[in-house]
């Protein structure tokens, strides 16, 4: 096995974008439906896992945009109620975790992958056929 492509990203940027919005919205849906809209704290921690979860799967690009979808949710859809933007020093703390989430993973991820990729792949030998010896 390729085992990730040698722990690469297996999901494209072109896909992962979309995958972490439909993560974030079901997790959004998931938090206005069980009423954790009052406790917005939780709410943030709840994206900010979806965009560390991503980012061990996708491209850089793609968790960061979904970083900042995953706030425009938070502030528009928990916190907003209403799908109104409001810059508040709330708002702008939960900007700045989530871009911070979305840094540190992918700094972290990437990392990883380097690491990993530095070290070389086991050997495969070619199956060797057993020859009679003549005698």
């Amino acid at each position: 096995m390729n085992s990730l492509r040698r722990l690469g990203t297996s999901v494209p940027g072109s896909f992962g974008f979309p995958l972490g919005a439909a993560l974030a919205v079901l997790v959004t849906i998931a938090l206005v439906v069980d009423r954790l809209t009052a406790h917005s704290a939780w709410a943030m921690i709840a994206l900010a896992v979806t965009v560390a979860v991503l980012s061990a799967l996708t491209t850089p690009a793609a968790v960061l945009g979904t970083s900042v979808l995953s706030w425009f949710l938070l502030e528009g859809f928990v916190v907003g109620r209403e799908g109104q933007i409001s810059l508040t020093m709330g708002s702008l703390r939960a900007a700045g975790v989530l871009v911070l989430t979305a840094l540190a993973c992918v700094a972290l991820t990437t990392t990883v992958r380097t690491l990993t990729n530095l070290v070389p792949a086991p050997a495969r030998h070619p199956a060797t056929k057993s020859v009679p010896a003549n005698g």
